[in-house]
């Protein structure tokens, strides 16, 4: 039989009906990840996944931009890591690590220090051993530190050139403010002041301290976990005492306008920001769902009106990013210099409408069934469901927090978003910044 081509296919829920907030589906089960000890103290995170031949290794430390006392330490010292340790100099490192195909990254944000290893499961006895000798004992020797910081130097002066991220880093300062460890502005002058013992003063304060903790994803066996065990003791026995957490200044948003010329720039970025709640809060689930409504797909009513109706941007987008005691809600577009009045202002009444006439049915509809198959896509595969796994595990959460996530998706009510624009998008309590002309 011939398909009547004129009738839309029928649209059915792509996740069942969920009855609690321990409740997942069997498709999800993996997020309820598996934890066990290394030694008295280390935890290990397994994501086992039979079909592939990859294994990743993540080691996750609670050192991050907070506890830096010098700009830039963090981030230096997570790039530092990868340049060799007290029995193999940078390019020896480097060369056993290609010999065997593996690959290694990190890098540090404003909570975290995060370094990976990717490797083949049969190379993972020859590599992992040299792998945690680098993180356990680095040797921040002058010769890669001066290589890297002039290169990062170098970026760092070309993305200044750059509005957006002008723009994104300019919002974050006035959200927090120059004396919080995330408002402050890095400078092409810190990246003189900088020495490579600052990294290992970084290193042996902040590095060790309780959380502290390994994440393993792929096929993995009592042999690999036997291996880290082995490799990673003297991590387990570094593991200081708790410490009272250092107390941050209460960060001082500054709202309202600021424009930061860019007078070779033939457009503006610009970018509406405010602090939100916390992962934590029982807000921030039907918030994050509010705000994709506002601007998180292509359908949303911020892309909607500025691309679709207005054509003054070829994108724009809202997004809710958690941090520690708080999250950052910003929206961010680059128009035309002469737009930008305008396009601040659209912004800004899309705010207004969300709160006031929150989404019809069909409307939520279309964004539930989005946000359900994101969902969906984001845990395909043993290295995106640790990504999920390791962004609730970063703040203390566990699958619940998913549980919940997945029975929003199929309770929410236009009055709740309505009630989350109107609480938290009010375009009087935005800070609002303009790179460009």
């Amino acid at each position: 039989m011939i398909p009547d081509r004129s009738l839309p296919p029928r649209v059915s829920p792509l996740l069942p009906t969920l009855q609690n907030d321990d409740d997942l589906p069997a498709v999800f089960n993996g997020l309820k990840f598996n934890t066990i000890q290394i030694g008295n103290q280390l935890p290990l995170i397994i994501v086992n996944d039979p079909s592939t031949e990859l294994i990743r290794v993540e080691v996750i430390s609670e050192a991050g931009i907070e506890d830096q006392w010098i700009p830039l330490q963090a981030q230096m010292c997570s790039w530092l890591l990868k340049e060799g340790s007290d029995k193999m100099t940078d390019s020896q490192l480097a060369e056993h690590f290609d010999y065997y195909g593996a690959f290694t990254g990190s890098g540090a944000l404003a909570n975290f220090t995060t370094i990976n290893l990717v490797v083949l499961k049969r190379y993972f006895e020859k590599v992992l051993p040299a792998f945690a000798r680098m993180i356990s004992h680095p040797s921040f020797s002058e010769r890669p530190f001066s290589r890297i910081m002039e290169e990062k130097r170098q970026e760092f002066v070309i993305n200044l050139g750059k509005i957006g991220w002008e723009a994104r880093r300019r919002l974050i300062n006035k959200l927090f403010g120059e004396q919080h460890p995330y408002g402050r502005l890095v400078t092409e002058s810190d990246f003189k002041n900088l020495r490579a013992y600052h990294l290992n003063e970084f290193h042996s304060r902040h590095f060790f301290k309780p959380g502290l903790r390994l994440m393993i994803t792929g096929r993995i066996d009592q042999h690999e976990v036997n291996i880290l065990t082995d490799a990673f003791a003297s991590l387990n026995d570094a593991i200081g005492d708790p410490t009272p957490a250092t107390p941050h200044p209460i960060p001082t948003t500054t709202t309202g306008q600021w424009v930061i010329p860019a007078k070779d720039s033939m457009q503006t970025a610009i970018r509406l920001g405010s602090l939100a709640p916390e992962m934590t809060h029982p807000d921030f689930i039907p918030l994050q769902i509010a705000v994709n409504a506002l601007g998180g797909y292509f359908g949303s009513r911020l892309n909607m009106d500025l691309r679709e109706t207005r054509g003054l941007t070829y994108g724009v987008g809202a997004a809710l990013v958690p941090m520690k005691n708080h999250s950052v809600l910003s929206v961010g577009t680059e128009v035309e210099a002469e737009h930008t009045a305008e396009a601040v202002e659209a912004i800004e009444l899309e705010m207004r409408k969300l709160a006031a006439n929150p989404p019809c049915d069909e409307e939520l509809q279309t964004l539930i069934t989005y946000l359900s198959g994101s969902f969906l896509r984001s845990v395909d595969g043993s290295f995106a469901l640790s990504e999920r796994i390791r962004s609730v595990n970063d703040f203390g959460l566990d699958h619940r927090f998913y549980s919940k996530y997945l029975r929003a998706l199929q309770t929410i009510t236009p009055e709740t978003i309505g009630r989350m624009a109107s609480t938290y998008m009010t375009p009087a309590t935005m800070t609002v910044v303009r790179v460009g002309k």
